[in-house]
């Protein structure tokens, strides 16, 4: 619904399941749609998640990996990231230190920056002053 010469109006954009609350079994109506009332993720459907008592689609970041198995041979899950196996920094690229048995930027370990006071020009993007 939507507010259109000071009466409700049913918005074009929204979807056609309801007007009211009461029209959806357990859920709310927001937009025309019945949305899920929810506690925790798995009362939501695949793809979706509870985000303050309603079920939402799932458009967050995936991780790349949560164990070493998801990896491919030479690499190690690191902060839900793939990373290449190391025992030593040598191990690694320019600008990478090995951590913990991952290669991981150098800014990760001791980053130039946290907030963007810190940085002359008021941008800190990833750890680096830009």
């Amino acid at each position: 619904m939507r507010c259109e010469a000071g009466s409700c109006q049913i918005d074009p954009a929204g979807g056609s399941q309801c007007l009211r609350n009461i029209e959806c079994d357990d859920g709310v109506c927001e937009n025309g749609y019945c949305i899920a009332r929810c506690t925790d993720d798995e009362a939501c459907k695949n793809n979706e998640y509870c985000n303050a008592g309603s079920c939402r689609p799932d458009t967050r970041p995936k991780p790349q990996c949560r164990i070493n198995n998801d990896c491919s041979v030479a690499e190690v899950c690191s902060d839900a990231k793939c990373r290449q196996y190391c025992t030593c920094d040598d191990d690694c690229g320019d600008a990478m230190v090995c951590d913990a048995g991952a290669c991981i930027p150098t800014q990760d370990v001791s980053p130039e920056c946290v907030l963007s006071v810190d940085c002359p020009n008021g941008d800190c993007i990833d750890g680096q002053c830009k």
